[in-house]
């Protein structure tokens, strides 16, 4: 058995071992933009495609965030870490879905091969 397999293998029981710590998700690729030459502006192409993966929240953050001294508004900032073999290339996603709430990734903050761990937000 190689290492890659062993680790593969291993992580796949961490998750699974954390029981209801690890939770559904589904990340949304971004979807391609068109040039609409008639209206001269771009446009989505209105496809969305998705993944399902097993997450962890590792942190969760509230957070006020101002963007001018007459509109406040809060948000919620959180860690999760996810399984990078279901998932391929993390550049192409742009928001996850977990507990009925739409998150956007804001970054990446350590990502190995094997595991990755992002930072999303969305707002209250």
């Amino acid at each position: 058995m190689s290492y890659k397999n062993l680790i593969d293998s291993n992580l796949n029981r961490a998750f699974n071992l954390v029981k209801d710590l690890a939770l559904d998700a589904v990340l949304s690729k971004k979807s391609d933009v068109t040039f609409d030459f008639a209206a001269g502006s771009t446009v989505p192409d209105g496809t969305i495609e998705t993944v399902d993966v097993k997450i962890i929240v590792v942190e969760v953050n509230k957070e006020k965030q101002s963007i001018n001294r007459q509109n406040e508004h809060k948000g919620v900032k959180n860690k999760i870490m996810l399984k990078r073999k279901e998932i391929g290339d993390l550049s192409i996603y742009d928001s996850i879905n977990y507990e009925g709430f739409d998150w956007n990734i804001a970054s990446t903050i350590k990502s190995d091969g094997y595991i990755s761990m992002l930072e999303v937000h969305r707002s209250t």
